[in-house]
C-alpha cells in the first residue's frame, strides 16, 4: 500500500466502483477466514486480503476527504458503531464515510507498534460485513432504478 496516491477527492460511487469492493463480501461473511497474524516480536498485522480491501476501497473513492473528526465525534457518526442496526438504513454517503473514518482512525491506531487499531476492532465486532451487507442492499437498489428507467 505504500507509495500509492489516491484521490480524496468526493466520488460519488458507480455500481462498478460497488462492485469492486463488494469483492471483499464473501472473504468477511467466511468466519473461517484469517484477518490477521502475528508477527516477529509478537505484534499483529493484517492480512494481504485486508490490505487488498483497504487499497480497493481508496481506489474505488470510499475513502475521501472530510472533516471525519467532527462527523464522528459531533455529527453522529459514533452512533454507527454503537448501535450497528443504523448500518441497515444507511445510504452511500453514510458509508463513505464509516469506511474513511474507520481508515483514518486505523492510520492513527497504527503509529503504535503492533496495533492493528480501529479497522481490527471493526472486523472483529462485524461492522465491516454489516457495512458490506448494506453496500450490497444499495447495488441490488441502484440496478433496479436503472432498470426501471429504461
Amino acid at each position: 500500500m505504500e507509495g500509492k496516491k489516491w484521490d480524496f477527492s468526493y466520488r460519488n460511487p458507480t455500481l462498478d466502483n460497488i462492485k469492486a469492493v463488494l469483492t471483499f463480501l464473501p472473504f468477511f461473511e467466511n468466519n473461517q477466514n484469517q484477518f490477521f497474524v502475528i508477527e516477529a516480536g509478537g505484534y499483529s498485522n493484517f492480512t494481504d486480503d485486508v490490505w487488498k480491501f483497504v487499497s480497493t476501497i481508496h481506489e474505488e473513492g470510499f475513502v475521501f476527504g472530510f472533516d471525519y473528526l467532527t462527523w464522528f465525534s459531533k455529527e453522529g457518526g459514533i452512533e454507527y458503531s454503537k448501535k450497528p442496526e443504523l448500518l441497515d438504513s444507511a445510504d452511500i454517503l453514510t458509508i463513505q464515510k464509516l469506511l474513511t473514518t474507520i481508515v483514518r482512525f486505523n492510520r492513527r491506531d497504527m503509529g503504535e507498534r503492533g496495533s492493528t487499531g480501529y479497522l481490527k476492532t471493526m472486523i472483529e465486532e462485524g461492522i465491516i460485513l454489516r457495512i458490506l451487507r448494506r453496500l450490497e442492499q444499495l447495488r441490488l437498489q441502484k440496478v433496479q432504478e436503472h432498470e426501471n428507467d429504461k
